[in-house]
């Protein structure tokens, strides 16, 4: 069966997450982290992928990213290939270090976004390691890191006070009508957002009226 197209567009906002293969641990050592994130911050300048947010899990991870010029497939092939490149070297194992392609999702709302960011922050929260910059972006976002567009972050909250009480809230129950965590795993329905589908049914319109007229004018000119 076919793979379904992967939706991106010019500035469209994607939770992304991948999961180690059987459960193997994605980061034994925090040079792993270390080396994880160095790549992670290439990825702007490489492929117009913007990073808002992440957390690296034992065995997977999440990332909040803006896609400003249609690159998340290629951007996520080369983090995951080199990363799993180093991995294998590393530690002498071979084959795949991820189960599956990446999952992600579309985040179409104001609401989803900020329960989101929070919902990031929050994963390691058992593991007591939110402040930790090895394993989750909250610290670096509070103090306004540049690679991890923070300032945009923090202005949508109103400043840093502001941000760390929405997080605080998210931990203590707060909830967003549209978030399922327990969701997030499942192969999502693939839906062009409305102003997307419009905009490729009206190119597709302009492609077909003058695909006619050309064959229109070749068929004139064979008479």
């Amino acid at each position: 069966m076919p793979r379904r197209p992967r939706i991106d567009y010019a500035d469209a906002v994607h939770h992304v997450m991948n999961r180690a293969v059987d459960g193997a641990e994605l980061f034994p050592h925090p040079r792993e982290r270390h080396f994880f994130l160095h790549l992670l911050a290439q990825i702007e300048e490489r492929y117009g992928i913007q990073v808002l947010s992440y957390a690296l899990m034992p065995n997977h991870f999440h990332l909040l990213v803006r896609s400003t010029n249609c690159q998340l497939s290629r951007a996520l092939q080369w983090l995951q290939g080199t990363f799993a490149s180093r991995i294998n070297r590393r530690y002498g194992r071979q084959g795949a270090l991820f189960g599956r392609r990446f999952r992600s999702r579309l985040v179409t709302s104001d609401a989803y976004f900020d329960h989101l960011v929070a919902y990031i922050h929050l994963n390691p929260k058992e593991a007591e390691k939110v402040d930790d910059p090895l394993w989750t972006s909250h610290v670096p976002v509070l103090a306004g890191e540049e690679w991890i567009h923070a300032v945009e972050t923090l202005a949508r909250f109103g400043g840093v006070a502001a941000f760390a009480r929405h997080v605080r809230e998210v931990q203590d129950g707060r909830t967003c009508p549209d978030f399922d965590a327990d969701d997030l795993w499942t192969p999502a329905v693939l839906l062009w957002p409305a102003h997307i589908r419009s905009a490729r049914a009206s190119t597709r319109q302009r492609h077909g009226l003058s695909v006619r007229r050309k064959r229109k004018k070749r068929s004139g000119r064979r008479r």
